[in-house]
């Protein structure tokens, strides 16, 4: 027979699961409306810190195993890349990082110097491309073995510079534009591929460029070669990511992926990954801060120190709070639905655009008409 007192127990418990239900819902609830735009950087800014850590860990391992003379050095690197925005201070509503500037290791920093460059560049590239236009131009060679790399990457720069100075002295023309290096790895040959991308301004210029560098590479082929106009305004400026994207892939699936990207960085190592030419020269730069600093607008101001966990990909404080605490699907709703808002906006504005077109042609119907009316009216009293 059930007593009093445990009764009292049962209706106590069935009270406090009620009230967590109602607590986790309320959470949930607070969490979904309070998806913004900075939370979501945040959100894939430790997506990329998560796959950076897990890319160094693997190389690590690679230069550990070769030991070469220079391993400390890259070690050293690894470690401050490791650091690099480890930490999250939030002091009241704004959120306090450390950069490692590390751009050739680190996927948030060279996504943050990409944004950076086109930031600086834009405006000077727009107007190169109302004054002659600007192509983007790919110019490659044949692939290499991995112990050719270093040398061979050499002999591309020196390349490009002698085009170059043909341009300037043999066609008198000075080469507007600016210059990438990329490298990438070939799983399936097992060779290196290291090529150049550019905006170049003026179309002529840019297929000289093209020719004199298959002049250079007798074994290089015109079909890998690529030259095509883009258009670029400071309002958009989306095709310039291309060339002022990674110097490498910087995705490590395996050991395989982790020796060539060791490799990769080896090879690279003291070059000049980009480089601007003629007028571009004279563009003003802005250098990275080694500190973020963010608002932080989805959570109440405090004062808190979180640190990254690497298996929840998120960063967490003393009590296992989350500071970003999204999952997938919340992000992927709030981009649908700011894909639809873009949508609508422009639907509207094209509405509007037409509606506007449409009025005025109406009033000129009209104005034709009323001039048609005038003149019959003349022609009668003429008669």
């Amino acid at each position: 027979m059930k007593t009093k007192i445990y009764q009292n127990k049962v209706n106590i418990t069935e009270r406090q699961e009620k009230n967590e239900q109602h607590s986790l819902d309320t959470i949930q609830l607070t969490s979904d409306s309070f998806v913004t735009k900075t939370r979501i950087k945040q959100y894939y800014k430790a997506i990329r810190k998560e796959a950076t850590n897990t890319k160094l860990i693997k190389i690590q391992s690679i230069i550990e195993a070769l030991d070469y003379q220079d391993s400390d050095r890259y070690l050293k690197r690894i470690e401050r890349t490791k650091e690099c925005l480890n930490i999250a201070i939030q002091d009241n509503d704004n959120l306090i990082q450390s950069r490692c500037n590390q751009d050739r290791l680190c996927q948030n920093c060279a996504r943050a110097k990409s944004s950076q460059r086109i930031e600086d560049y834009k405006g000077d590239l727009t107007r190169l491309a109302e004054d002659k236009g600007l192509y983007f131009v790919t110019l490659t060679a044949p692939t290499c073995k991995e112990r050719e790399l270093r040398a061979t990457i050499t002999k591309r720069l020196k390349a490009f510079a002698k085009v170059k100075d043909n341009m300037r002295k043999r066609y008198n023309i000075k080469l507007n534009g600016l210059r990438k290096l990329e490298c990438t790895y070939n799983r399936d040959t097992h060779k290196y591929h290291a090529h150049f991308h550019f905006v170049i301004q003026g179309e002529a210029e840019a297929y000289l460029l093209r020719d004199l560098w298959l002049n250079q590479f007798r074994d290089a082929s015109i079909k890998a070669q690529d030259v095509r106009e883009i258009k670029v305004s400071k309002d958009d400026a989306s095709n310039l990511i291309e060339v002022f994207k990674y110097a490498t892939k910087g995705v490590v699936k395996d050991t395989e992926d982790a020796h060539a990207e060791y490799h990769i960085l080896r090879a690279i190592d003291r070059r000049r990954i980009f480089q601007t030419f003629g007028e571009l020269k004279k563009t003003r730069t802005t250098e990275m801060s080694e500190t973020d600093t963010k608002k932080i607008d989805w959570t109440a101001p405090n004062r808190e120190i979180f640190a990254f966990e690497n298996k929840c990909k998120d960063w967490t404080s003393a009590n296992g709070d989350r500071l970003v605490n999204l999952n997938t699907i919340q992000v992927q709703r709030y981009e649908r639905k700011e894909r639809k808002e873009i949508s609508d906006k422009s639907n509207c504005e094209r509405t509007r655009t037409n509606s506007e077109t449409i009025t005025r042609g109406e009033r000129v119907d009209k104005r034709l008409c009323s001039q048609k009316e005038s003149v019959c009216k003349k022609q009668k009293v003429n008669r």
